[in-house]
């Protein structure tokens, strides 16, 4: 299912890049697109496994190529940084949510049905922003706020970026693809600062996912308890 959405979409290949004027904001080839991609850890679980999705800003950051290499009609890499802190989140928040230290926990929230995970799960990795940009999302946003916006936005390109596809899809069209597919009760978990915040806020008003919570970026540091 991932591998079909992600052909569809065109992830996983390299376009021609919005704010293409100095200094690049997206890394210019080695694949520089990615919508979907799919944790290896469970490959060979049980296909009935829950399902956790989480949603971002974007894949990765970097000059020059996709972080791993992707497999199984490029949607599947290893994971383990985010699904580790994932599971043990889930599992304290179900057996001991007091031993939750304070700096971890602090900008994390949930919906009113939020039910996590017991046991093992399948890891969805999905973004707002499909572009895998040339440094880190953080000073990027910092040192051009406006373009940074618009690329982790409703991707309303106005016309005069011609270098632009008129087809490109928005942000909505790929995350509606995928919600769509998935079973209700999958796990959408939101991670980030606070532009990412705003636009998963954006997504459960349009999309109304009934388990979801928001956590900070995935792939800091800090997420390891």
């Amino acid at each position: 299912m991932l591998s079909s959405l992600e052909v569809g979409f065109g992830g996983n290949s390299t376009r021609a890049i919005p704010y293409a004027a100095s200094p690049p904001l997206i890394q210019p080839c080695h694949g520089n697109f990615q919508f979907f991609v799919l944790d290896t850890k469970t490959r060979e679980a049980d296909a009935d496994l829950p399902v956790v999705v989480s949603l971002g800003s974007n894949y990765c950051q970097g000059p020059h190529t996709l972080p791993s290499p992707l497999t199984g009609s490029q949607v599947e890499a290893k994971l383990g940084s985010a699904h580790g802190y994932l599971d043990k989140l889930f599992v304290r928040l179900a057996n001991s949510p007091a031993t939750i230290k304070p700096i971890d926990f602090r900008s994390a929230r949930f919906g009113p049905s939020f039910a996590a995970p017991r046991g093992d799960f399948h890891l969805v990795m999905t973004n707002f922003c499909p572009w895998i940009t040339t440094r880190s999302w953080g000073p990027l946003l910092k040192d051009y706020p406006g373009p940074m916006t618009d690329l982790i936005g409703s991707w309303q390109w106005p016309a005069h970026r011609p270098a632009v596809a008129s087809n490109t899809p928005t942000w909505r069209t790929h995350l509606h693809a995928l919600i769509t597919a998935l079973p209700p009760e999958t796990c959408w978990m939101g991670h980030g600062g606070v532009h990412v915040s705003k636009e998963f806020d954006q997504f459960i008003d349009r999309f109304t996912p009934k388990n979801w919570g928001f956590t900070r970026n995935l792939g800091s540091r800090w997420s390891q308890f």
